[in-house]
């Protein structure tokens, strides 16, 4: 069983490494889908810790990375670098970061969480591949959608690691 998941998983990993993800009318994304399931749950079972109520969560691991040494920090323009060094207050402006990424909000915030807990080391993934991901499912939000969209998901993202960089009470 551990055999067929590693398959999948590699499967799921050489798919977001593909230059075809961003063609819409490709059907190789949905030619395997047991691998498909398993972006889905790209990140489960790895990286986690019991909590307190003895649930198994995810946990946060100082990234050997950091977001400022990646090669998409380099090119960010700096209004942007701005508003995403402000994203571990509670008050962050999410709003702001979609009127300056063009309703990228998702893309570039995620990135940044994403970098910070030390998802690229935890899935031996590069730059591109999280990218490519992040853009994926950035693009399937529906933008008319004036609350279920990307705006919204990078707001919860941004809560979330909040709660979860605080020390517990």
């Amino acid at each position: 069983s551990s055999g067929i998941n590693a398959e999948y998983g590699e499967n799921v990993v050489a798919m977001l490494r593909s230059s075809e993800l961003y063609n819409p009318g490709s059907t190789s994304l949905t030619e395997d889908p047991e691998a498909l399931g398993f972006m889905d749950g790209l990140m489960e079972g790895r990286g986690t810790r019991p909590s307190i109520t003895g649930e198994t969560v995810l946990s946060h691991r100082e990234s050997t990375v950091a977001f400022n040494n990646t090669m998409m920090m380099q090119t960010l323009p700096t209004l942007i670098k701005d508003n995403l060094s402000r994203r571990k207050e509670w008050d962050y402006d999410v709003f702001e970061l979609e009127k300056l990424s063009n309703r990228r909000p998702l893309f570039y915030l995620g990135f940044d969480i994403l970098v910070e807990f030390g998802i690229l080391n935890l899935l031996k993934i590069d730059e591109t591949t999280l990218r490519n991901w992040l853009s994926t499912i950035e693009s399937h939000y529906h933008s008319t959608n004036t609350y279920h969209n990307s705006t919204h998901a990078a707001d919860v993202l941004q809560a979330s690691a909040y709660s979860a960089l605080i020390p517990l009470l």
